[in-house]
């Protein structure tokens, strides 16, 4: 009987012990989580945390150290930079046929240049010696020795002319194309292989600065070589610039829209991709203000630059920008609104 009385007892202890421990570890839970202004509400199957906070008369969610860790939030700060603005022109690819048709009337004419050249050589040598068995022996009738002069002569004649040939074509490609085909087309031709080998391809942008035509061009952040002026007809306005593409095949034709540093220059901040968010028509990111304090500010006055990147022309008073993790704040935020508003 004494041995069941103090079974009882240690049992009966027991619950004490653990009723008190109990209710000790739930209240210091709650006082933890009012320190870091998370406020649970509900039963233990429906926990609601509201981690919306007032900081700097701003809305502001905070978030706990294990929170922090768990949701993988970085954040860098921006550096300040000036730009060259850019003005959008349009533009169109044109076919390489033409110059295609130039170069090969180029090659035809080199090469009967070329060949007369051989011949010229041999008329020359046979003329050489005529003229010493001539002089020297008499052994050559004269009548021999004016034939090969006259041969000679019309070669000469036929140089000229091919000559005169090769520099009306070598004109109509400067003219069309630029100084850089020309040059390249007599020699090695990389540019002008480029262009067949469809590795490169030429444009035409319209209201070009006749007076400072080599402004730089961009397309798809690719710098645009000047060629020329483009005299044939075009729907595109104004003063029509000719310029060489490297690298980018566009079928002829093709209507394209290229970029132009002007003369103005703004100053600004680059916002990276991943601390954008995109809602309801307007572009957020989030801000660290201090540890674990994060706002939300709509970003408004930007420019979307030629590479597509989002540069923010505006004064930030805070620039230390997330740029992981936005994406989980921001849904945060949006489900304590809804909570709230369910509240109400």
């Amino acid at each position: 009987m004494k041995i069941l009385i103090y079974i009882l007892s240690i049992i009966i202890l027991g619950s004490f012990a653990y009723l008190f421990f109990s209710n000790n570890y739930s209240y210091t839970s709650f006082n933890n989580d009012q320190e870091l202004g998370l406020n649970e509400e509900g039963t233990d199957d429906d926990i609601k945390v509201n981690r919306l906070v007032t900081y700097k008369d701003k809305v502001a969610i905070l978030l706990s150290p294990e929170e922090y860790k768990l949701a993988g939030i970085s954040s860098q700060l921006l550096k300040k930079q000036i730009v060259i603005l850019q003005e959008e022109k349009s533009a169109l690819s044109i076919n390489p046929k033409k110059l295609i048709e130039f170069v090969e009337i180029f090659d035809l004419i080199k090469l009967q240049l070329d060949r007369v050249y051989i011949k010229k050589k041999y008329l020359k040598s046979n003329y050489d010696r005529l003229k010493i068995l001539y002089d020297s022996q008499g052994s050559v009738p004269l009548k021999n020795l004016e034939e090969s002069k006259y041969k000679l002569m019309s070669i000469n004649s036929e140089i000229i002319l091919l000559n005169k040939k090769l520099k009306n074509i070598s004109t109509k490609i400067k003219l069309s194309f630029g100084d850089l085909f020309l040059n390249d087309i007599i020699d090695e031709r990389v540019v002008y292989n480029n262009i067949v080998n469809k590795f490169s391809s030429i444009i035409v942008i319209e209201n070009i600065e006749y007076k400072n035509s080599n402004t730089d061009y961009f397309y798809k952040n690719k710098s645009l070589t000047y060629l020329t002026l483009y005299d044939e007809a075009t729907k595109l306005i104004g003063n029509v610039g000719l310029f060489y593409l490297d690298g980018d095949n566009l079928s002829p034709e093709r209507k394209i829209t290229v970029h132009v540093n002007t003369a103005d220059s703004v100053e600004g901040y680059f916002i990276p991709e991943n601390a954008l968010i995109y809602h309801n028509g307007k572009i957020w990111s989030y801000f660290k203000e201090k540890d674990y304090i994060y706002t939300r500010y709509e970003l408004s006055k930007f420019i979307i630059m030629n590479n597509g990147q989002l540069f923010l022309n505006e004064e930030l008073k805070n620039n230390n920008i997330v740029t992981s993790g936005a994406q989980v704040l921001f849904a945060e935020e949006f489900r304590t609104q809804i909570m709230q508003e369910d509240d109400d």
